[in-house]
């Protein structure tokens, strides 16, 4: 549990709240516009954006591939990148995996804005050869995952479950 400090709006409703930022400091938030925007982007893909972005945040936090994103950014640029339902997301997410790490790709390379326009960019601490690593990292996985799916259709699942496991190899 995070201790928070609502801050209204002067008309008796919460604006915002301070958080501990974990560096000693404060900052802004309103966890009830992000679940908006989550939700609504999830149903905008029929409940598979959350199943999604859960395989690429557990990729995130368990590959030494590629630095870590803070998990609140690599949400958001799956959430910029999937929010109006295209591209569309199949019931199989598998088959959207090689087109998250591309949106990943890319995303990481622009600014990221704080959804909420509570606070600064989600990447302003994120020196530009980080980015690099990031992107080159995702691509890999997203090249990986095509040549996985490939062999799946073709019925070689030997080929691609090993190509699976250099997307997701064994996180001991």
């Amino acid at each position: 549990m995070v201790p928070a400090l609502p801050v209204g709006d002067g008309d008796g409703s919460i604006f915002y709240y301070l958080i501990p930022n974990g560096t000693g400091n404060w900052m802004r938030t309103n966890p009830r516009i992000d679940q908006e925007h989550i939700t609504e982007a999830n149903k905008n893909q029929n409940g598979y954006l959350l199943p999604l972005m859960r395989l690429i945040k557990y990729w995130n936090a368990k590959s030494r591939a590629a630095p870590k994103l803070m998990s609140y950014h690599l949400e958001t640029l799956l959430l910029n990148a999937f929010r109006y339902g295209y591209p569309a997301i199949p019931s199989s997410i598998r088959w959207s995996v090689p087109e998250a790490f591309r949106k990943l790709a890319s995303g990481v390379m622009y600014a990221c804005p704080d959804p909420k326009g509570l606070g600064p960019n989600l990447d302003t601490d994120i020196a530009w050869h980080t980015r690099e690593k990031i992107r080159d990292a995702a691509n890999k996985r997203a090249q990986y995952a095509t040549y996985a799916l490939h062999y799946e259709q073709q019925g070689d699942h030997q080929e691609a479950i090993k190509w699976w496991s250099y997307v997701f190899p064994s996180f001991e």
